[in-house]
């Protein structure tokens, strides 16, 4: 076994490693959300970091960043970033996604990109420009990168998939809301269980107006009164006896997808905050 692939393997089996015994899900949800910013998702087992690179609207576009520095390609830049895990990191140019920036809310900022290295990633990001040769790895055509590229792939699909479910809500009535798995998990470890199982209404009345939940889609609505429907605002959950927001922005009819009958009866207390 060549030095490259020894590392590919020790990375599967590190990416393998269960962390939930070792620290509990907390976040810090974010008061702003700026360009150069880095982002951490608490995944199943190691987390997944992210550098803002671009805010349009109601969308960022993200690069992933990974650890594991030593299989970098030409198309991923070597950082110097503290964090627990190591101190000199990947920004994978090649992995740059678009998010809607709501999704940012589940993730912990932990950072910024030192300015120099950040124009870098924008310029390769927005204008194509190739990085530093001294500052970035081989090419991927090997075996060995590929299949890392694989891994690197498969670590932010729920990224891809919160940008494609907020596309398709574009031929609906409704703004989609994506929640993270690690997010799901705390909302479901949060309720009141004997309140979960209660067998409660799937209708709530609320201030802002009705929260539904179709058990059939496994989805939760969230219908406006003429009060809040097109205004600017907020939507909160209660998380760990936080005040979490899941949402900022125009508020339209809302429906979070892949949901539990557990955090429908979270959602059942949300609050809106007009600005």
């Amino acid at each position: 076994m060549t030095y490259l692939e020894r590392l590919l393997e020790d990375y599967k089996l590190f990416l393998n490693i269960d962390t939930k015994e070792k620290e509990e899900f907390i976040l810090y949800p974010p008061e702003n959300i700026e360009e150069g910013d880095v982002f951490e998702f608490p995944l199943e087992n190691l987390p997944l970091l992210v550098v803002i690179v671009n805010i349009e609207g109601s969308y960022a576009e993200v690069v992933p960043m990974s650890f594991q520095w030593e299989l970098a390609t030409r198309y991923d830049l070597i950082v110097d970033f503290e964090h627990y895990l190591r101190d000199k990191w990947i920004v994978e140019v090649d992995m740059t996604t678009t998010v809607p920036l709501s999704i940012l809310f589940q993730a912990q900022k932990i950072g910024k990109l030192k300015e120099e290295d950040f124009n870098i990633v924008k310029d390769a990001v927005l204008e194509g420009v190739p990085l530093p040769r001294e500052r970035s790895g081989r090419g991927y055509e090997d075996e060995i990168h590929s299949k890392f590229k694989d891994i690197e792939a498969e670590r932010i699909s729920f990224l891809v998939n919160s940008l494609l479910e907020d596309i398709s809500s574009e031929d609906e009535s409704f703004r989609v809301i994506s929640f993270t798995p690690s997010f799901k998990e705390a909302l479901e470890e949060d309720i009141n269980q004997a309140l979960a199982a209660s067998g409660s209404s799937t209708v709530q009345d609320t201030e802002f107006g009705k929260i539904l939940f179709n058990e059939e889609e496994k989805s939760i609505y969230l219908y406006f009164n003429e009060k809040f429907l097109k205004k600017n605002g907020t939507i909160y959950v209660n998380l760990k006896s936080q005040k979490f927001p899941i949402y900022k922005g125009t508020l339209e009819d809302i429906k979070i997808p892949n949901v539990t009958k557990e955090i429908f009866e979270v959602m059942k207390k949300a609050e809106v905050v007009l600005e």
